[in-house]
């Protein structure tokens, strides 16, 4: 009569058939023993099986896994990226609804959680954009625009663009959204070592900079500075250095001096090459607006006609003061007006 068999969790291997030759004398026997390692192996596919209907991790597209994922090792695979995405972000689209869908301009490629509901990610960007690093901020694919994820703390980020990186700030409490990173009028960058660039540091845009002070305590020339703050020259006058990067325009030059005679004082904007130390060739200067005070006694202001001059970035730059009489006092210098390209080590 038949019976049942118990399966046994084992991959039974190898199994045994009989050949057409062989007796059939235990035929009931033969069939007994490839249906039970059969079924040996059934039971242990089945136990291998059977976990993986509960596994979340494996079963879904959006994997959540418990452990660290080794994906692949530098010693086999040193030129494979760790995560790759086959979709551009163009490719997503901003919606889901019948209508028919815009392009994206981010796509999220790794998160994690910061502090509080903040989050941290790197996003990949349509060209001109290439990349983001963000902090506290997601990009809403609905709207096409950045989101503070908790208003308790700041937003920050670094952003790759064609040819250049930027790294951006959005202060905490932000409940507006925004489609750019600002680049101007708060983004903070700070280096706990020293920071180096091939080329300048620029302002974007340049800064402009109004009634611009030349510090009179840098002459060069006999000076002598007075109790009231001016300061008197020698007979040969003074010259003070006017320290603005090469090709920026400038304003008019103005000094306020004290004439003690109507004898008039002279206020020049001099140019100074620095000739040439293998050739022997000795440096020159040439003005570039000059200007008398007027024949009156007592306060004035001399003006330079050097509105929209370029400053030449080979040549020294000196505002120069010659006194009409041994009393009479300077008390400033400066430039009305200037756009400031950035920091510079002018000496």
């Amino acid at each position: 009569m038949s019976k049942d068999l118990v399966d046994v969790d084992d991959f039974t291997s190898p199994i045994h058939v009989p050949e057409g030759t062989d007796s059939r004398d235990d035929a009931a026997g033969d069939v007994e023993l490839v249906a039970q390692r059969l079924a040996n192996r059934t039971r242990h596919l089945k136990n291998k099986v059977d976990p993986l209907d509960t596994d979340a991790a494996r079963k879904s597209q959006q994997n959540t896994f418990t452990k660290s994922q080794i994906i692949n090792t530098e010693l086999a695979w040193s030129d494979d990226p760790l995560v790759t995405t086959t979709a551009k972000p163009g490719d997503d689209p901003t919606d889901i609804s019948p209508a028919p869908a815009g392009s994206n301009r981010w796509k999220l490629v790794l998160a994690c959680p910061t502090q509080g509901a903040a989050w941290a990610g790197i996003f990949v960007g349509q060209s001109p954009y290439g990349a983001v690093l963000a902090n506290n901020a997601r990009w809403h694919v609905g709207t096409q625009k950045w989101r503070q994820l908790d208003n308790a703390y700041p937003s920050t980020a670094m952003v790759g663009r064609s040819g250049q990186y930027a790294v951006s700030y959005v202060p905490a409490g932000t409940t507006t959204a925004w489609a750019d990173w600002p680049l101007a009028g708060g983004g903070d960058f700070i280096a706990g070592g020293n920071v180096g660039a091939a080329l300048d540091f620029l302002y974007v845009p340049s800064k402009p900079r109004a009634d611009w002070t030349v510090p009179l305590a840098s002459a060069s020339g006999e000076t002598f500075l007075q109790a009231d703050g001016s300061y008197k020259v020698g007979p040969d006058g003074a010259a003070w250095p006017l320290k603005i990067p090469g090709g920026v325009t400038i304003g008019f030059v103005r000094a306020v001096v004290d004439q003690a005679s109507t004898a008039q004082s002279f206020l020049s904007l001099v140019r100074r090459n620095k000739g040439d130390i293998v050739f022997g060739v000795f440096p020159t200067a040439d003005p570039v607006a000059s200007a008398n005070g007027a024949a009156t006694v007592g306060l004035q202001g001399i003006q330079l006609a050097t509105d929209g001059h370029v400053i030449d970035g080979n040549q020294e730059y000196s505002v120069m003061w010659k006194r009409g009489h041994a009393d009479d006092k300077i008390g400033r210098i400066c430039v009305f007006s200037w756009a400031d390209p950035g920091p510079r080590n002018l000496g």
